[in-house]
């Protein structure tokens, strides 16, 4: 009898217990005790696990943004707001589909990103903020739309208008606002707002930056067994039902897999916004950022011209300065009288100036032999017009010969005179008839 009723005990004390525990996983908190059991059955089927010194949350987005983990299964939208890219939701309802979202559809349909998303929270409220009561999450899009800026910056905007609202009140409304500002005149914001600690913890959240891999491991059936008996109070072939198909398809499946591996991913299509309002207040946003972005492009653009201009200019200064130090040391070199050649039978009088051009440093050989022919031209012009006797009202100044290396241009002085060559077109005439003779 003694053994029967301690069987009978033994039987209820288990029962009740798993009936405590049950109802302890169904409770609103999670207790320590909660948390201790949780890693010891992670440490049993060998899957690693990290503690998040602060949120999970903020944690498993990091952990995601690193390509540590495929993503965050998890209900809580806080994950956006952290920066997670990767979020399943719906993983533990049996009831419902596991649905997979990703961040670059919020930037792509919505055109939000991750401070829009936080400004949202601050208009909606979130775990670390109350929200505006009775705006929704249409009225927020209207009010990102109404009050555009980077950063916390339409919430500034609309706090700053808000106010100044409010003072005049009872004066007539500006008959230039439009319906979303006709509507917020009336709602009510609470003093502080925008707290800046809100975007700093979920933008600079405190979390384990290791990055060290994680270290996977083999299931211990025998301890496994022992937990479930103590602690959810199955028997021995409700574990094994449980158990042993899980480990069959870990030992088919020898690589590491991604989370979608285990249900089907269907491909869904973009799917058009239902609200008017909110489609609306996104094709506004987005033109507006567009417009704000073209207007930051042609800033730059008109500042890089600016100074590429500017570079241009110095450069043409010191290049100038630099002529000028060569040729006032060319200056001092070369004589400074000016030779002067004077032809006879001329109305005027032909001057042929040295060079007063810049020329390469140190070429002085170049500009002796300019002279010297120089020289030579004008004694032959000299000769073959006392030759001819000539009344020549011409004065041509002969350009000088440049040099390889010389990359001025010489002066030249004109006279304008009759022509120099009739006297030889009478030459050749007679060089004629004296051959016919």
């Amino acid at each position: 009898d003694l053994d029967v009723l301690e069987t009978n005990l033994s039987v209820e004390q288990t029962a009740l217990q798993a009936q405590k525990q049950q109802q302890e996983r169904t409770a609103a908190t999670v207790t320590g005790q909660m948390f201790l059991e949780s890693q010891e059955l992670l440490r049993l089927f060998g899957i690693p696990y990290i503690e998040a010194p602060m949120e999970a949350e903020a944690q498993c987005a990091v952990l995601d943004l690193t390509d540590q983990t495929s993503g965050t299964i998890t209900d809580d939208s806080d994950i956006w707001l952290f920066g997670g890219r990767h979020v399943y939701k719906n993983f533990f309802n049996q009831s419902k589909y596991v649905e997979y979202y990703q961040y670059v559809d919020f930037q792509n349909q919505l055109g939000l990103d991750r401070n829009k998303l936080i400004n949202l929270a601050y208009l909606l409220g979130s775990d670390y903020t109350e929200g505006i009561p009775n705006v929704g999450y249409v009225t927020a899009m209207e009010i990102l739309n109404e009050f555009p800026g980077r950063g916390l910056e339409p919430l500034l905007k609309l706090m700053e208008w808000w106010a100044e609202a409010q003072k005049n009140k009872k004066i007539r409304p500006n008959p230039y606002d439009t319906k979303v500002k006709k509507k917020l005149r009336h709602i009510e914001i609470a003093a502080g707002f925008p707290n800046l600690s809100v975007a700093e913890a979920y933008l600079h959240p405190v979390v384990d930056e290791s990055k060290a891999s994680f270290a996977w491991g083999r299931p211990n059936v025998e301890q496994i067994r022992e937990f479930c008996q103590s602690h959810f109070g199955w028997t021995k072939l409700k574990i094994d039902e449980v158990l042993f198909p899980v480990l069959k398809q870990l030992d088919i499946q020898q690589t590491q897999l991604r989370i979608d591996s285990f249900f089907r991913l269907a491909q869904h299509e973009k799917q058009a916004i239902k609200s008017q309002r909110v489609r609306r207040a996104v094709t506004c946003m987005r033109r507006k950022e567009k417009e704000e972005d073209d207007s930051e492009v042609r800033e730059a653009t008109a500042v890089l011209e600016k100074e590429s201009k500017q570079k241009k200019g110095q450069a043409f200064n010191k290049g100038r300065a630099g002529c000028q130090k060569r040729g006032s040391k060319r200056k001092k070199c070369l004589p400074s009288q000016q030779q002067s050649v004077r032809c006879s039978g001329f109305v005027g009088e032909v001057l042929l100036s040295e060079a007063s051009s810049e020329s390469s440093a140190g070429d002085l050989e170049n500009e002796a032999s300019r002279k010297h022919r120089k020289g030579e031209n004008a004694k032959m012009l000299e000769t073959n017009m006392a030759s001819h006797n000539t009344s020549l009202e011409v004065a041509s100044a002969q350009s000088e010969a440049r040099s390889s290396s010389s990359s001025a241009e010489e002066e030249m002085q004109m006279v304008t005179a009759r022509p120099v060559f009739e006297g030889k077109k009478a030459r050749g005439k007679t060089l004629r008839r004296r051959w016919k003779k």
